[in-house]
C-alpha cells in the first residue's frame, strides 16, 4: 500500500469564526470518492450534507448521497454531472477541484476516515451549540413573557444538542446483549428475587418480574384508589432494598420522584405514617397520641435515611424532569466512583401526567391530548436514556363512573388524554377497589392490581391489602393464595 498523503493543509480562517475543520472535511470526501464503500460509513457516523462547514463541500456531500441512495455509482464524474444537473458545480469548486480531492488523497486508511468523520461531527455539533446559545443570549437581552418557560425551553434546546449521537454504538452483535440477559436471568435464579426493579409487593413482582430497566409503567386510577400511596410504597422498598451481587456489596436503590400534586413535605408525611402504619390524616392534623411521638420519630429517622430525591415543582415539564434526572444519576456516579456501596438512580416516579406542563415553545400551538401524548413519549425516552424504569402516574376518565354495570374496573379505553399513553407504556396497571363504589363488598380492605398491558408478559390482576388510613398497600395473607394461583392470562 502507497504511503498515506494528505491534502494540503488550508489556511483556515482569521479571527472569531465558528468551529470548523476543513482539512478534517476534505479527508472525508476524498475517501468517500475514492473508495465508495465508506459512504455508509460516513452517514453511519451522523456526518451529512448539512454537517459540513464548508458550502462547497456541503454540495459535494449532497451529490454523493444522492448518488447513493439512487445506487449509481459514486466518482468524480458522477458527481460532477450530478451537481452540474442541480446547478451546484461551479459552487462546488468545479471538476477541477473534485479531482484535487481525489489527486490529494490517493490512500487514507478506513480508521483515519471515521476519525476524521467524527471531527467533522462534532465540529457541527459545536456550531450548533454555539448558536443556539448565541440565539437565546439575545433573546434573554429582549422581553421574556414567562421566564420559567423559556428557561426550560432553553434547557431543553441545550440538552437536546449534548446528548444528541453521545457516544451511541449503534448496531452491537446479539452476543453482547444475549449474555447479559443470562447472566440477569442466573442472577434472579440465584437470588429468588425478581430480574427487574421490584414494586415490593410478591404477588405482583411475580407476575410482572419487577419493572424493566428500560421500561415506562403507567399507573392509573380514579381519584381516591391510592396511586401516590402505590408508588410512594414502590420508592421506599427499592430505596431500602439491598442487592447481593457477586461482589457482596450491599446498594441500595436511589428514588427520584417529581411530584406535581403534593409538596415535597406531604410526601415526606405520608412516608413516615405508611412506614410506621399511622393514620396519616389525624397526624397531619396535629392529633398525635402520647405513645405516638416515639414512632413518628422512628419513622423520620429511618425515611431521612433513604436515597429518596422529591422535586415538587409545579406543572414541570419533561425537558427539565429529563435534565434534573440526568444531573442526579451523574452526581451519583461520580460518588459511586470512590464509594461502590452508595446508591445509583434505578427508579423515576412522576406524580401526575396530566399536570406536567409542555415541552419547548412550539408546543404550545399544541391540542391538550398531543402535549399528553408527547411526554408519554418523551417519559419512555428518558428510560431508555438512564437505563431505569419511568413510574408515569395518570388520572383515567370519568366513564368509570358513568358506566350502568356494576363492574367499575378501568379499562384501557379509560386513560384520560390517552394519546400514546397505550403505545408507549410498558406496563400499564390500573388500580381498583370494589370497597371504593360498593361499602358493602366483600372485599373490604383489598385493593386490585390490574395488569392491563405487559409488553413482556400476560395480563390480568392480582389482588393486595390496602390501609387507606395509614395510606399503605401490602400483600394479602394466605387466604387469598388460591386467587393467585388462578392469576388471569388475560383481559377481555
Amino acid at each position: 500500500m502507497t504511503a498515506e498523503r494528505r491534502p494540503k493543509p488550508i489556511k483556515q480562517p482569521q479571527g472569531i469564526v465558528p468551529p470548523h475543520d476543513l482539512d478534517a472535511e476534505r479527508y472525508v470526501l476524498s475517501s468517500v470518492l475514492i473508495n465508495p464503500a465508506l459512504v455508509d460509513t460516513v452517514l453511519a457516523l451522523g456526518v451529512t450534507p448539512p454537517t459540513y462547514y464548508s458550502d462547497k463541500h456541503r454540495h459535494i456531500m449532497q451529490a454523493i448521497v444522492e448518488l447513493h441512495e439512487a445506487s449509481t455509482p459514486v466518482d468524480v464524474g458522477t458527481v460532477a454531472t450530478r451537481l452540474k444537473d442541480l446547478d451546484l458545480l461551479r459552487a462546488a469548486g468545479d471538476a477541477v477541484y473534485l479531482a484535487d480531492l481525489v489527486d490529494s488523497t490517493p490512500s487514507i486508511l478506513d480508521a483515519h476516515v471515521e476519525q476524521y468523520a467524527r471531527t467533522v461531527r462534532d465540529k457541527a455539533r459545536l456550531r450548533e451549540m454555539v448558536g443556539a446559545l448565541r440565539q437565546h443570549a439575545a433573546e434573554g437581552f429582549g422581553v421574556i413573557e414567562d421566564t420559567q418557560v423559556w428557561l426550560d425551553d432553553v434547557e431543553a434546546h441545550v440538552a437536546d444538542i449534548a446528548r444528541r449521537n453521545e457516544g451511541k454504538s449503534g448496531l452491537v452483535p446479539i452476543v453482547d446483549p444475549a449474555t447479559r440477559a443470562f447472566d440477569r436471568v442466573a442472577e434472579a435464579s440465584r437470588t429468588g428475587k425478581p430480574p427487574g426493579v421490584p414494586y415490593g409487593l410478591s404477588v405482583l413482582d411475580r407476575k410482572t418480574r419487577g419493572m424493566g430497566e428500560t421500561d415506562l409503567v403507567v399507573v392509573a386510577g380514579r381519584p381516591g384508589m391510592g396511586k401516590t400511596a402505590f408508588v410512594l410504597g414502590i420508592a421506599q422498598h427499592v430505596a431500602s432494598s439491598t442487592r447481593e451481587p457477586d461482589s457482596d456489596l450491599t446498594t441500595f436503590g436511589g428514588v427520584a420522584v417529581f411530584s406535581l400534586e403534593m409538596s415535597a413535605e406531604q410526601l415526606a408525611l405520608r412516608a413516615v405514617c405508611s412506614r410506621q402504619r399511622l393514620d396519616s390524616q389525624r397526624i397531619g392534623n396535629g392529633n398525635v397520641r402520647a405513645a405516638e411521638w416515639d414512632q413518628i420519630a422512628e419513622g423520620v429517622n429511618d425515611v431521612a435515611k433513604l436515597p429518596i430525591w422529591i422535586d415538587d415543582t409545579p406543572a414541570i415539564n419533561m425537558a427539565a424532569i429529563r435534565s434534573r434526572s440526568r444531573k442526579l444519576q451523574n452526581d451519583l456516579e461520580r460518588v459511586r466512583q470512590s464509594q461502590p456501596e452508595a446508591p445509583k438512580l434505578q427508579l423515576v416516579i412522576i406524580d401526575y401526567l396530566q399536570l406536567m406542563g409542555a415541552s419547548g415553545s412550539g408546543r404550545r400551538q399544541e391540542t391538550r391530548e398531543q402535549e399528553v401524548s408527547a411526554n408519554t413519549r418523551a417519559a419512555k425516552v428518558l428510560a431508555k436514556e438512564i437505563g431505569c424504569p419511568v413510574v408515569l402516574l395518570s388520572q383515567l376518565n370519568r366513564s368509570v363512573e358513568q358506566r350502568s354495570s356494576k363492574d367499575k374496573r378501568p379499562q384501557l379505553s379509560d386513560l384520560r388524554e390517552s394519546g400514546a399513553i397505550e403505545q408507549d407504556a410498558d406496563q400499564i396497571l390500573f388500580l381498583y377497589r370494589d370497597e371504593y363504589y360498593f361499602p358493602d363488598t366483600l372485599d373490604r380492605g383489598v385493593a386490585e392490581v390490574i395488569i392491563a398491558k405487559q409488553r413482556n408478559g400476560p395480563t390480568g390482576k392480582v389482588k393486595v391489602r390496602f390501609a387507606p388510613e395509614h395510606t399503605r398497600f401490602d400483600n394479602l395473607g394466605d387466604e387469598y393464595d388460591e386467587f393467585d394461583d388462578m392469576f388471569d392470562e388475560g383481559l377481555p
